[in-house]
């Protein structure tokens, strides 16, 4: 990425489909955030009450899926056996603090 041909990602020569890609990267960089949680929560409730409705906005439902998805890989840890999950918290813990 750091050879001009291949700089994609470069504000000044992006394409449309450039852009959603990069942003696509930074909502799911930030889905990983706990303080954007509940309000990915509360927005994803709110839109499984419209679902079937026109209101709904397909891109921005597509962004909060991919979101939900991303939540849900990033906290399964607790769903494992509790010598996994153990693991995984004292690393979570050790790359956040330490």
């Amino acid at each position: 990425m750091q050879q001009e041909d291949t700089r994609f990602l470069e504000k000044n020569i992006m394409h449309e489909w450039e852009l959603w890609i990069r942003k696509i990267i930074i909502e799911m960089i930030l889905a990983t955030d706990m303080e954007k949680h509940f309000p990915i929560i509360g927005s994803f409730r709110t839109s499984l009450s419209k679902m079937g409705e026109s209101k709904l906005d397909k891109t921005h439902t597509k962004l909060l899926l991919l979101q939900i998805a991303i939540k849900a890989a990033d906290l399964s840890h607790a769903a494992k056996k509790l010598k996994l999950h153990v693991k995984w918290t004292k690393e979570l813990t050790n790359e956040l603090f330490y």
